[in-house]
């Protein structure tokens, strides 16, 4: 199974990946309506493009009063048919990483564009990459997070 790796030093914050998500699911290039993020820092000159992390045991799905989120083949997706709205799996995303589209008001998150994600295709600098889950590399992630966060906090 393979994971998006973000490597947020080599982000330039032009947001190819976030126009090319929302022209593939929306048919529109407007970041606001895509999958991914791109949060910016300008003062320290960071950037980070933030995705749904298809987290094994998802909260998002813990506090779905409807059951409408699943995960399938290692996806985390939500049952537009069964969703009420109520937002409470965005408040509780603990990366942030589910929104509501504001046109359509639905619920969004990547769905790792069934294996073969478009911003690792488009993305001009390598910074999104999607590599095989190593789990004896998830230490190096996090020392990456946190240097991430380190930056942000000055």
């Amino acid at each position: 199974m393979n994971e998006l790796v973000v490597l947020a030093e080599r982000c330039t914050g032009c947001e190819t990946c976030a126009i090319v998500c929302s022209l593939s699911h929306e048919g529109r290039a407007n970041p606001v309506e895509s999958r991914i993020a791109v949060i910016k820092n300008e003062r320290q000159g960071v950037n980070f493009p933030l995705v749904c992390a298809q987290c094994e045991t998802p909260t998002c799905k813990l506090v779905c009063p409807v059951a409408a989120i699943h995960v399938e083949r290692g996806i985390v997706r939500t049952d537009l048919t069964k969703c009420v709205g109520c937002r409470m799996c965005v408040l509780s995303c603990p990366l942030g990483a589910t929104s509501m589209n504001s046109v359509t008001h639905q619920i969004i998150r990547c769905d790792l564009c069934d294996g073969d994600p478009l911003c690792v295709r488009f993305c001009p600098e390598d910074a999104i990459q999607y590599a095989p889950l190593d789990v004896g590399q998830a230490h190096l992630r996090r020392e990456r997070v946190q240097n991430l966060v380190a930056l942000l906090d000055r």
